[in-house]
């Protein structure tokens, strides 16, 4: 179990890498960076100014990923160091960067190009692995930071508390609407806003893409008659791609879950009794296509969403009659 650690500062214009830090309790710290993906860059490697503090500058630092610059904080005085040992995590000897490195005080700076250089030199040709390397520091009375080092965390001392809305209902399916069979397929009533039920796929999807095809029309003559298709990652559907059409409005919409179901894509439709619909979401491309009755609305969609395990219907104080969809992976 690694330890807690101060958090690294990261640098950078536009969208950030991920990046994660730990110093493991044997003293070693290790930190990485991973990529992006964009509808446009597909998987990318953003390069930041990525900023870390050293607990032991004693202990190795396994270093792996894309930089613009790492720059490491010591806790005291390095200019002293006789050697900085640089190692590809394939490589059989280490050589020394201490040249090709920027030292100022307490504060070590290594350039993204080297380790990009030293932390692929020993891979096999054609390998796309991110860089891996590790750094030993070498010289007397290494600094070692004291107990400001930790930072202070108050631990959890309750959990969150349930959501009692959320009800187990009839055929699987369990939130705030209310679900019942009907010759149609499903009957779904909310009597609030944005209320949808849920139901757990029998196999998740992480990549690729995946098609869900019904027919929905108004359960009433409410003028808010309205019935959405909710694809989620979890069982509260706030990571959760929606798609349906608001009927008293004759549009259709496409958009990502929020609490106010108002940052909609929608597009007028002649609306007929009944509603064709197709609902097509690509995690690879992070993409969802929906067409009803030849009308078709595309949206990209964020990483919130980073796979798809539950299937639902939405409403919004309306009722509406949906048949049972068919999922095709």
């Amino acid at each position: 179990m690694a330890r807690n650690m101060p958090l690294p500062k990261v640098e950078i214009d536009g969208e950030p890498p991920y990046v994660c830090a730990t110093t493991y309790p044997n003293g070693p710290t290790g930190i990485a960076t991973e990529g992006r993906v964009s509808i446009d860059d597909l998987w990318f490697h953003p390069r930041a100014k990525v900023s870390v503090k050293i607990k032991d500058a004693s202990q190795p630092i396994g270093i792996a990923g894309h930089y613009q610059q790492l720059v490491f904080e010591f806790a005291g005085n390095i200019e002293h160091l006789s050697h900085v040992w640089a190692q590809d995590l394939l490589a059989d000897e280490a050589i020394d960067i201490k040249q090709d490195v920027r030292i100022d005080g307490s504060t070590m700076v290594i350039d993204g190009a080297l380790i990009q250089r030293i932390g692929t030199s020993a891979s096999n040709p054609g390998d796309t692995s991110a860089p891996g390397l590790v750094i030993q520091l070498e010289g007397d009375s290494l600094p070692y930071a004291d107990a400001t080092f930790t930072p202070h965390v108050t631990p959890v001392k309750q959990s969150a508390t349930p959501n009692k809305q959320i009800a187990k209902q009839s055929d699987g399916y369990f939130g705030t609407a209310e679900i019942s069979r009907s010759p149609y397929g499903y009957r779904v009533e909310a009597s609030g806003p944005s209320q949808f039920v849920l139901k757990e796929l029998p196999r998740g999807v992480t990549n690729g893409k995946i098609l869900v095809a019904w027919k929905m029309k108004s359960g009433n003559g409410s003028a808010t008659k309205n019935g959405l298709i909710v694809l989620s990652s979890d069982e509260d559907a706030k990571a959760a791609v929606c798609a349906g059409s608001w009927i008293g409005a004759n549009e259709i919409t496409l958009f990502e879950n929020d609490s106010s179901w108002g940052n909609d894509l929608k597009k007028p439709i002649k609306q007929d009794r009944e509603l064709d619909c197709r609902l097509e979401v690509d995690l690879d491309q992070r993409t969802a296509s929906f067409t009803v009755n030849g009308e078709t609305l595309q949206m990209p969609f964020s990483e919130s969403l980073t796979s798809i395990h539950y299937v639902g219907f939405g409403v919004h104080r309306s009722q509406t009659l949906f048949s049972e969809p068919v999922i095709k992976y």
